[in-house]
């Protein structure tokens, strides 16, 4: 399967780099609809797009909050956000509609265009800081003995199948399958025609993977942060949730078109590992010649006793 690649006069090179970094909260310094995110952002205005044959969607950083979320992944004044989420920016209002959009307990995709768009990054803001070690202190013997008395009363009448290492039997059943991208090890944000011009995709539907794993599936079979994928099975992909579906069809095998820059190529994944090979049939021939390797072997070892004694004598 083939898919025509526009190209982009305006980008001279595309580099895609997928970070992800831990953020605290925010602080207020900021105002207006991205302090959720640390920026300060001002529409692009039709001289600087036509100075620079820019298109595309995007918004201009004036101001970047210390040690904000944005200043963290590295954004800075004269970056211009292309998109954050799902939500393509052309606008200061549209930094809150990302906001409404977003899942801030999960990594938020930006992509970020600098140098007036001739290098295009994706980056990952978290707003999630990590939790704090706490140190737990051990309870006295005789509140662990009334903890322990109590448990025992709680589940005494309790059906066997009820008790399930603390889970019952109906939290068990109920709980939900693996979402498939995550078995595979990615994150994706839907394409939309801004970030499908940017990429040098030539539609407009597809998944852009933001964050690959490491160490998992999709990393072994080669793909990368800021893969677009369009299809699956020969089939289009239009979203995140059929490339889901397509994986969850086929767990032991699919085959998926993939855009890397100006570079199409299908990968084959899978959400299975493969069968263990079979344990090699070993020949007669092959059976004798390995008895006689033994046998040599203990009788090289014998001699090297034989002499070790004659030397001792």
């Amino acid at each position: 399967m083939s898919h025509p690649v526009r190209g982009i006069a305006a980008l001279a090179t595309i580099a895609l780099i997928a970070t992800s970094v831990w953020s605290s909260s925010p602080r207020a310094s900021t105002t207006g609809p991205g302090s959720w995110m640390g920026v300060r952002v001002v529409p692009l205005s039709d001289g600087w797009r036509e100075q620079y044959s820019y298109s595309r969607a995007g918004v201009r950083v004036i101001e970047v909050e210390p040690d904000g979320a944005a200043d963290r992944i590295g954004i800075v004044p004269g970056d211009i956000l292309v998109n954050v989420g799902s939500v393509p920016l052309r606008r200061e209002s549209d930094l809150a509609t990302a906001e409404s959009r977003s899942d801030l307990s999960a990594p938020v995709p930006v992509v970020i265009a600098r140098y007036n768009g001739s290098l295009v990054k994706i980056r990952n803001m978290e707003f999630v800081p990590p939790v704090p070690e706490t140190k737990i202190e051990s309870a006295p013997e005789s509140a662990m003995d009334a903890t322990k008395d109590a448990t025992k009363d709680a589940t005494a009448g309790a059906p066997p199948e009820v008790i399930l290492g603390g889970a019952s039997a109906a939290a068990v059943a109920a709980e939900p399958k693996q979402d498939p991208l995550a078995q595979l090890g990615i994150q994706c944000v839907n394409l939309n025609h801004d970030l499908a011009t940017v990429l040098g995709a030539s539609k407009d539907e597809g998944v852009l993977v933001f964050q690959v794993a490491s160490g998992g599936k999709a990393e072994s079979f080669g793909i990368r942060a800021g893969d677009v994928i369009s299809s699956a099975a020969d089939k289009p992909v239009g979203n995140a949730e059929a490339l889901a579906g397509a994986l969850a069809a086929s767990p032991s095998g699919i085959t998926l078109h993939v855009l890397r820059r100006s570079d199409e190529r299908d990968v084959t994944v899978s959400l299975v590992a493969p069968p263990a090979p079979a344990p090699k049939e070993i020949t007669k021939e092959e059976a004798v010649e390995q008895e006689l390797r033994e046998l040599r072997q203990e009788l090289e070892a014998l001699r090297a006793e034989i002499a070790a004694k004659k030397t001792q004598d």
